[in-house]
């Protein structure tokens, strides 16, 4: 089976057992994922019901959902082909609409300069910069420029859990359930990434929104779940240079396996400094090339399923959301899957991948 996760049961046992190195991250406050972290920092800072937020369409519900839990006015805005918005709109939309918080998602790892401009805007106006890492953790420059940066370690990182948050405003010490929580969700996250379980859909946003009308009635935190004891000592493991110099190697393959291939890369170009999650493409028919590829036992990621909330004049962001699949560079694939990822649609798809315009 090949995954899309970077971690899998048998590489985290034997990550488990390494030698321990230097832990980037030991200065971080750290939770179960990605949006506990993010949600202790927007109530340490005091968010309100009714706060303007300007947040991109093309997202996950994931980071969404505190700012709906906690009932702010959420406004999107678009992205163009280079995963870059439109920085004029965006400014006159945070001059019109009293914003007091802006949203943004280093989109496959790459740093867009040009976001440096937004944050004096922000800085200016006293608007709160929130920077999502998730995507670029282990790329240069990344969380530079965020009043808050949150990061969920496992898009990147061989972990089945972990979320951190850094902030240049004061936090106050978060107040934490009792670890066994953390542990036995992270068992189950690994659990998951057997073949056997791999069709079951379980995760704590659809428990909670159980029998809810809608995500503003899921339960306000104030306590918060750990990371696990599992990421604690893995983070202190991992071969943090390895990743890097691996995930930017297995792009790179990528471009030269597709050469013969016409298709949209999203990221057409791997800068300096740059550690990709994935290698991102539009493709045709793309969820038929999901389900051939799934009775082949591989799995790839989509990035992502937009929430459903997303309005449909987002064309760009909806776009690339239905068209788009992320390639695997991570630790658990090697060149030869790679070769049988791209033979495999190439017998549905040809070697014109490209979506019609129409």
């Amino acid at each position: 089976m090949i995954s899309e996760k970077p971690f899998s049961f048998i590489s985290t046992l034997k990550l488990f057992f390494t030698r321990e190195r230097k832990n980037p991250f030991v200065d971080d406050n750290k939770f179960l994922m990605g949006r506990d972290a993010l949600e202790y920092g927007l109530l340490a800072l005091g968010i309100k019901e009714g706060d303007n937020v300007l947040f991109p369409a093309y997202t996950c519900i994931e980071p969404l959902l505190p700012f709906l839990k906690y009932k702010c006015v959420v406004h999107y805005y678009d992205i163009n082909d280079d995963l870059k918005p439109d920085f004029e709109e965006i400014i006159k939309t945070i001059r019109s609409k009293d914003i007091k918080i802006f949203f943004w998602i280093n989109y496959f790892g790459v740093i867009a300069p040009e976001y440096s401009i937004l944050k004096n805007e922000c800085h200016d106006t006293d608007i709160l910069f929130i920077e999502d890492c998730s995507h670029s953790l282990l790329s240069a420059d990344s969380g530079k420029t965020g009043d808050i940066v949150f990061a969920s370690l496992r898009k990147v990182l061989p972990l089945p859990d972990g979320g951190i948050i850094k902030s240049e405003k004061v936090l106050s010490l978060p107040r934490y359930k009792n670890k066994l929580i953390a542990d036995l969700s992270s068992l189950a996250i690994l659990v998951k990434t057997f073949s056997f379980f791999k069709n079951i859909k379980l995760s704590r946003t659809k428990i909670k929104s159980a029998g809810k009308s809608s995500y503003s009635e899921l339960p306000v935190n104030n306590d918060f779940i750990p990371s696990s004891h599992f990421c604690d000592r893995l983070i202190k493991r991992i071969d943090y240079e390895e990743e890097v110099r691996e995930r930017r190697s297995k792009f790179l393959y990528w471009d030269s396996i597709l050469k013969s291939i016409n298709y949209i890369p999203l990221v057409p170009n791997l800068d300096v400094g740059v550690c990709p999650t994935g290698y991102p493409i539009i493709i045709k028919n793309r969820d038929e090339v999901l389900r051939h590829l799934k009775r082949k036992g591989i799995y790839l990621k989509v990035d992502w399923e937009l929430p459903e909330i997303i309005d449909i004049k987002f064309r760009n962001s909806i776009k690339i959301a239905k068209n788009s699949v992320t390639l695997p560079v991570h630790r658990n694939v090697n060149k030869q899957d790679l070769l049988m990822i791209r033979d495999e649609i190439i017998k549905l798809n040809g070697t014109d991948w490209r979506i019609s315009e129409n």
